[in-house]
């Protein structure tokens, strides 16, 4: 397709969608049909003196005219407060709470309240590059206008569908304050931002209705990627003693099974003194522990290549690590290809694993990546590593010789590779060591075999 073409669909498009949207709440299901109606009654009714649908033509437009002016005169002064958990995850629902109150000088009667998602406007790049999944099965009409894949590509951008609460009150007099509630499923992983709290005011006819917007303070939500449940697995690799637990807490001193007592050395920490046995005996002294063993993990997610399906699944695939694998028996950490390199640890008490899924949450794909970098820095991190998970969106070169540089510098690395059935398939008949294949369209099951394989 010409890009003059394409330029003037995304023109077209951007256009009418900013203002489709909003006429199309204002005007509800009965008010169109009822305009319908007397559009066709004034097509067949042209012998006003004969014609019985002529009255009925005159009925309608004056039902349509009373219920305009009805709704232009409705108005409703309104703040909101949303109450909103920090987190969310794909496909699961979740609750929250608006306080409203009525700001206004008058009571305010037949009301709904709806929560509206953002209207993204997908920028010409994306809509000319990015084409609907099984848009070439599509007839000739619906690949020149494109439309399937504008309204695709809103859909994917926009987070979640609209809201309606499902306890709208009845009235609120001036100064009362109400609770309203919505559900929510976010349908993708990142940053979900609700700024656009509306009361829908109809007419008493329900033909028309007035959308006033709710003064909110803007409110975010981080919705953390879709997990698989893993089947109970064990790493290879060495055990690296690593301080977790009490002692890393602490931040001084090491704590496992308690050992012995002993006099007190100058800098030894004051919280290891045994009071009592200095007491009793007058002589300082600490109590001993056995030094723990800490397995340390890293997760690698290669962020290398287009946004879409694949990307996303291995996202799934490193946040079903991050929050399956028993916090008590290693210390975790996340290592991002890309522009940047992050570098978090959770362990036990070492910090919460959410933090790594809201890290998870907001990772957005890379046209390029610097491998040397990447080797670099695993292999600086390499003698405190037990082992390595390496999760891949695909099966590029680029993508192989990095596994095989890794394996080459010594590392112990499991790879999960996610692709499309060719490909697994392909592989399968030849499988590599340590290398397992997920298909796109069944990752949850072909991730529960893989780890089941997986032995100390």
């Amino acid at each position: 397709m010409s890009e003059r073409r394409l330029r003037f669909l995304h023109k077209s498009y951007s256009r009418t969608g900013r203002w489709g949207w909003r006429v199309a709440r204002r005007i509800r299901s009965f008010g169109w049909g009822l305009a319908l109606f007397s559009t066709i009654a004034a097509v067949l009714g042209t012998n006003v003196e004969d014609s019985a649908i002529y009255m009925i033509f005159c009925f309608a437009v004056c039902a349509l005219a009373t219920a305009f002016i009805w709704v232009l005169l409705r108005n409703a002064s309104l703040a909101g407060r949303r109450s909103l958990p920090a987190f969310g995850s794909v496909d699961q629902s979740l609750d929250y709470l608006v306080e409203i109150t009525n700001t206004g000088p008058q009571s305010i009667a037949a009301m709904t309240f709806e929560e509206w998602p953002p209207l993204p406007i997908p920028d010409y790049e994306t809509f000319a590059n990015t084409p609907e999944p099984g848009e070439e099965k599509r007839n000739i009409v619906d690949r020149t206008l494109l439309f399937y894949r504008w309204s695709w590509l809103q859909e994917r951008e926009r987070g979640f569908s609209l809201l309606e609460a499902s306890d709208s009150p009845s009235l609120i007099a001036p100064g009362e304050k109400k609770q309203v509630r919505f559900r929510l499923t976010p349908q993708h992983r990142g940053i979900l931002r609700l700024a656009e709290l509306r009361v829908l005011l109809p007419d008493p006819f329900g033909l028309f209705q007035k959308c006033r917007l709710v003064k909110t303070p803007p409110a975010q939500i981080t919705i953390l990627p879709k997990r698989y449940p893993l089947t109970p697995f064990a790493l290879t690799g060495k055990t690296q003693l690593q301080l977790g637990g009490e002692a890393l807490s602490n931040n001084i001193g090491q704590t496992g099974d308690f050992l012995h007592l002993r006099d007190y050395r100058s800098g030894d920490a004051m919280r290891a003194v045994d009071w009592k046995s200095w007491a009793r005996t007058g002589t300082p002294v600490v109590r001993e522990y056995e030094d723990q063993l800490f397995p340390q993990y890293g997760v690698i997610l290669d962020t290398a290549g287009p946004p879409g399906k694949n990307f996303e699944e291995a996202i799934s695939v490193a946040a079903s690590f991050v929050s399956n694998k028993d916090s008590d028996e290693c210390l975790l950490d996340l290592i991002f290809i890309g522009q940047k390199s992050y570098h978090l640890t959770t362990g036990q008490e070492l910090s919460r694993r959410s933090a790594l899924l809201e890290v998870l949450a907001t990772a957005q794909a890379r046209s390029s990546v610097n491998y040397q970098k990447l080797l670099s820095k695993i292999q600086d991190e390499s003698e405190h590593l037990s082992a390595l998970l390496l999760i891949l969106p695909g099966w590029s070169p680029e993508q192989r010789a990095f596994l095989a540089q890794l394996r080459k510098n010594g590392l112990t690395v499991i790879a999960f590779v996610v692709a499309p059935q060719e490909v697994t398939e392909a592989y399968k008949q030849k499988p590599l060591l340590d290398t397992y294949f997920l298909c796109t369209d069944q990752v949850g099951t072909d991730l529960m075999s893989a780890t089941s394989r997986l032995k100390s």
